[in-house]
């Protein structure tokens, strides 16, 4: 899957504002009205997701019968120091759902962030995972168990494929995904699980658990703070996270850098 194939439009105050191969676009204001426009091949499909993480089709605005075209809005907020942000909880983001020729399927974000002050418009591959013919029971097992369990993806994916469950492949071909290995790490190295530009945090595998990592914590000299999905990184210590600090990590690493 190429992400180059989705062309996304950044339109502020009903302008199009340039948007530079590392995704930056400039500055943005409180009160400005920016929409993310979208433009893929018929592959893939918008989807919308709410905080409560209930999911449904995005309608697809486009009159060609070749690509789809999507919106979104996105509310521009007030960070703590009062510096203009987008926020994950107020939607600065929308999904795709790429259908692949191989019966695979991924789940890319879309998204316009921000990272002290500056706003990036980004695309990112999350989940991606297949579904499965049960008896003529469209099934995901991915998506039915922990730690990816989201009934609501599994209801839509379900209904999605219900008219051609015929041509999954069998549920017994089922196989989870092989455990991220730590071969080679020392002790304060890992390897990064997932990034997510929309919520600005990540997750690392390392030999003392799973910690998180928020873009602050990332020492890089680029303009956007990211990670990539099974690269090792090096980090400079981790603090253990309080009992109910409203996350499931234990820790958190800082100092983090991409070896």
């Amino acid at each position: 899957m190429d992400l180059n194939e989705i062309r996304v439009a950044l339109v502020v105050d009903g302008e199009e504002k340039t948007i530079d191969e590392d995704g930056y676009a400039g500055k943005l204001s409180l009160g400005n009205r920016a929409i993310l426009a979208v433009h893929a091949p018929l592959r893939f499909i918008g989807i919308h997701v709410d905080q409560p993480k209930d999911v449904s089709l995005k309608p697809d605005r486009s009159d060609s019968e070749s690509e789809r075209y999507y919106e979104t809005k996105i509310f521009i907020d007030r960070a703590a120091d009062g510096t203009p942000c987008t926020k994950y909880k107020r939607g600065n983001n929308m999904r795709l759902l790429h259908v692949g020729d191989d019966d695979k399927l991924a789940l890319i974000e879309v998204a316009l962030i921000s990272q002290g002050g500056l706003f990036f418009v980004t695309k990112a591959i999350g989940h991606q995972f297949c579904c499965f013919n049960d008896d003529g029971v469209v099934r995901c097992p991915y998506f039915e168990t922990p730690p990816h369990r989201w009934p609501q993806m599994v209801e839509l994916l379900a209904e999605s494929f219900e008219n051609s469950v015929g041509d999954l492949p069998a549920v017994s071909e089922y196989q989870p995904d092989e455990d991220l290995t730590l071969d080679g790490c020392g002790d304060r190295e890992g390897r990064v699980l997932w990034w997510s530009p929309a919520q600005g945090f990540g997750a690392i595998k390392t030999p003392a658990g799973i910690a998180r990592v928020h873009w602050t914590h990332i020492v890089t000299s680029s303009r956007l703070a990211r990670l990539q999905q099974n690269a090792t990184v090096e980090f400079a210590g981790m603090i253990e996270l309080a009992t109910g600090n409203g996350t499931s990590f234990g820790f958190e690493a800082y100092g983090v850098r991409p070896k």
